[in-house]
């Protein structure tokens, strides 16, 4: 049995976005707010939401009660050093915890945090019904 072991990054900023291809539609994003946050993604930790400062602020003004945390300055390809944080820092958010993780050292749906389940699916709907 597989296991699915994420990281996230997220920023925030202005973006392009329209529908590619002809017979295999795909909705695609483009910009320097994509490839910032495609980097947050690629220098994040198993488990873990890493934001960029400007991403962290909006998190932090729409949403006072979740937990971040600064992680410092990161060197980013392309961007220099950027000061970066950790979304839901202090979480309990197990790595190695439950059954699921006993067995074969995975986190499953049933061990996350309600919130950032319910976050995950409303994306992943958003997602689809924007390929559509």
């Amino acid at each position: 049995k597989g296991c699915l072991a994420i990281r996230v990054g997220i920023h925030s900023g202005p973006i392009v976005a329209n529908v590619v291809g002809t017979r295999n539609k795909r909705y695609c994003l483009f910009g320097d707010t994509m490839n910032v946050a495609a980097r947050m993604e690629g220098s994040s930790e198993k488990y873990r939401i890493h934001a960029s400062k400007a991403a962290a602020l909006i998190v932090h003004q729409q949403a006072p009660g979740i937990p971040i945390s600064k992680r410092g300055n990161i060197d980013i390809k392309g961007k220099g050093k950027m000061r970066t944080f950790w979304i839901f820092e202090g979480e309990s958010l197990p790595s190695k915890a439950g059954a699921n993780s006993a067995e074969n050292g995975c986190i499953g749906q049933e061990e996350l945090p309600a919130t950032a389940l319910s976050k995950a699916l409303w994306v992943e709907d958003l997602a689809r019904s924007m390929a559509e």
